[in-house]
């Protein structure tokens, strides 16, 4: 309800706040009212995963993003596999097997 609020009132930037619902009445109802803890979980994680992000793309090169890139999506994947059991189809194996294989010629030579 409360991101519902903020909305309208980006929408109606010309109205007064008392032509809003009482619904909206921020005196009573703040934007993180029903935030938790657990909120924060994933904003962290992502605000995390891009700053490692931004230092590997500014102290590495290239071809290494590109495989950080793709290394990045098949560890997606096998956590999948592993935390929720969601099968990998064979074009997935197959495409993990390649990725693997093709980091592994890179970096030996």
């Amino acid at each position: 309800m409360a991101a519902e609020c903020w909305q309208r009132r980006r929408n109606v930037a010309g109205a007064s706040v008392k032509e809003l619902d009482d619904k909206c009445d921020t005196r009573n109802n703040s934007f993180f009212q029903h935030w938790t803890y657990a909120t924060l979980l994933p904003i962290t994680t992502r605000a995390t995963a891009g700053l490692l992000t931004a230092l590997v793309h500014r102290h590495l090169g290239s071809v290494v993003k590109g495989f950080a890139l793709v290394l990045g999506l098949v560890f997606s994947a096998l956590l999948q596999f592993v935390l929720e059991g969601v099968d990998l189809s064979v074009g997935q194996l197959v495409g993990t097997a390649l990725v693997l294989f093709s980091s592994w010629l890179h970096f030996k030579g």
